[in-house]
């Protein structure tokens, strides 16, 4: 969807959704907010929409709040609060229906008012106070994250080595990168400081830390031994900056991926 057909939808859901006495409000989340980054091609449409006491399942439920509602080849509930749309063009759209006293139970960092009939700006204070507690509560330590890595890799090749390969891929490709890109921020500085997602360390890691993502890219095309030796040679770059690295866990995981290959 280009930047003007992905506009003209969002002004199409406000105007219709300022129409209807069951809406209050409509927060725009992540790049549909527009206020961290613009939304590109490849962009889904991710909003909140505030509505009065009764009315939450009503669209939880019912589509046709939706602009070209008929053109949907899925609708599907995906959390007690949330639902996915699919148009028959592959747009996505990701909805959270929201009492205004539901929403502190959120945590985003990029949003924007795009419809306020009362009371919704007023409300997305404590939502960012609430995520901002959230992260500090959630924070682990250099340490644990290191740790995690490096087990994360031996338990990967371990499982690679019983036999079982998807588990194996699941820890080294999955739970031991996820620990290493935590732990990106915390140690260098990011090319791009605006591109650091604090409640997913998985997004634009290209252009945060563009070297350190093109070496962990290459290492997750190898197969699973291949891959967590890539991986552990650049977490050992970033060893002079931490306050510990557990060369013998280390070692380890060399020894058992190299007799693996």
């Amino acid at each position: 969807m280009d930047a003007v057909a992905y506009a003209e939808w969002l002004e199409r859901l406000v105007a219709r959704l300022s129409q209807d006495d069951r809406v209050i409000g409509v927060v725009g989340l992540g790049s549909t907010a527009g206020t961290d980054r613009e939304p590109d091609e490849w962009s889904d449409h991710d909003v909140w929409v505030i509505v009065r006491a009764g009315f939450e399942e009503e669209l939880r439920i019912d589509p046709s709040w939706l602009p070209d509602h008929e053109r949907l080849v899925m609708w599907m509930r995906e959390t007690e609060h949330s639902v996915k749309a699919v148009y028959e063009d592959g747009h996505l759209v990701e909805a959270t229906v929201f009492r205004l006293d539901e929403v502190a139970v959120a945590r985003v960092n990029a949003m924007r008012v795009l419809l306020d009939k009362g009371g919704v700006a007023a409300a997305l204070p404590e939502v960012r106070e609430a995520t901002e507690a959230h992260l500090a509560a959630e924070r682990r330590s250099e340490g644990f994250l290191v740790g995690q890595f490096v087990t994360g890799l031996l338990v990967g090749l371990s499982r690679h080595a019983r036999g079982e390969e998807i588990s194996g891929h699941e820890f080294v490709k999955m739970h031991a990168v996820g620990h290493l890109l935590a732990l990106l921020p915390r140690v260098l500085d990011p090319d791009d400081p605006a591109a650091v997602d604090e409640l997913d360390s998985w997004r634009r890691v290209e252009q945060a830390f563009p070297e350190m993502a093109e070496r962990i890219s290459a290492a997750l095309l190898e197969d699973t031994p291949s891959c967590a030796l890539g991986l552990l040679a650049v977490a050992e770059t970033l060893s002079p900056q931490l306050e510990s690295w557990p060369t013998g866990v280390a070692q380890a995981v060399r020894r058992q991926a190299s007799e693996l290959l």
